[in-house]
C-alpha cells in the first residue's frame, strides 16, 4: 500500500493519482513560486522523497498604474530651460519582466516631451504663455499590451523681462545745475507687454 502526501499542505494543490492538481484561482503577483515534499512509502519498504518547485508564470493580466491621476505644475514661465524638469508623472506595474516595463508617452509634443523616467521638459523654443492639457499614456510591454493615462496640467506664465522692455537699452540725460525742483530731465519709453 503506497501513502503519498505533500508535507506543508496548504490548499493550493491536491496530490491525486499522480497529478498535482490546482485547487485555487494562482496569482503571480502574489505568489510566484510553490515548493512541496512529496512523501511515498510502500508497506514496510524505506521512505521516498520527491521535491517539487512549481513556478507560476506571469500573463500581463495588469495594466499600469499612475500614482496621481492629475499631474500639475505652476512653475514654468516662457523662458524656462528646455533642460529644466518641469514635473515628474510616477507609474508602475505590478506585472514581472516584459509584462513590467513601461513606454511613456504624450499626446502632443508641440511643447513638452517625456523621457523614459517620467521627466517631462519643455521641448521647443518660443513657448506661449497660458494652459496645457496633456494626456501622458504609460503602455506595458507586454505580448498584448495594456495601458492606462493621466492628465498633466501645466500653466505657462509670461516671464517678467518679456512683459517690461524698455525702448532703448541707455539713455542719456543732461540737467544744468540749480534747476527748479521738479523739472523734466528725460523721458524712458517703457513697453508693458
Amino acid at each position: 500500500m503506497s501513502n503519498i502526501t505533500p508535507l506543508n499542505e496548504d490548499n493550493n494543490f491536491t496530490y491525486k493519482d499522480g497529478t498535482l492538481i490546482s485547487n485555487v484561482l494562482i496569482d503571480h503577483e502574489k505568489v510566484d513560486q510553490f515548493n512541496y515534499t512529496i512523501t511515498a512509502q510502500l508497506r514496510d519498504l524505506p521512505i521516498v522523497l520527491a521535491h517539487i518547485m512549481i513556478d507560476v508564470t506571469d500573463i500581463n493580466d495588469n495594466a499600469p498604474s499612475f500614482s496621481k491621476p492629475i499631474y500639475s505644475s505652476n512653475a514654468i514661465t516662457t523662458r524656462t530651460n528646455s533642460s529644466t524638469t518641469i514635473l515628474r508623472v510616477n507609474v508602475t506595474d505590478p506585472d514581472a519582466g516584459e509584462n513590467a516595463m513601461v513606454t511613456l508617452s504624450l499626446n502632443d509634443t508641440t511643447y513638452f516631451e517625456i523621457d523614459p523616467n517620467g521627466n517631462v521638459h519643455i521641448s521647443a523654443a518660443g513657448i506661449s504663455a497660458g494652459i496645457y492639457r496633456l494626456a501622458v499614456i504609460a503602455t506595458d510591454n507586454g505580448t498584448m499590451n495594456l495601458s492606462a493615462s493621466s492628465l498633466i496640467v501645466l500653466t505657462v506664465y509670461q516671464d517678467p523681462e518679456d512683459i517690461l522692455q524698455l525702448f532703448n537699452s541707455s539713455y542719456s540725460f543732461s540737467i544744468a545745475e540749480n534747476v527748479v525742483i521738479g523739472r523734466s530731465v528725460g523721458n524712458v519709453a517703457v513697453d508693458i507687454g
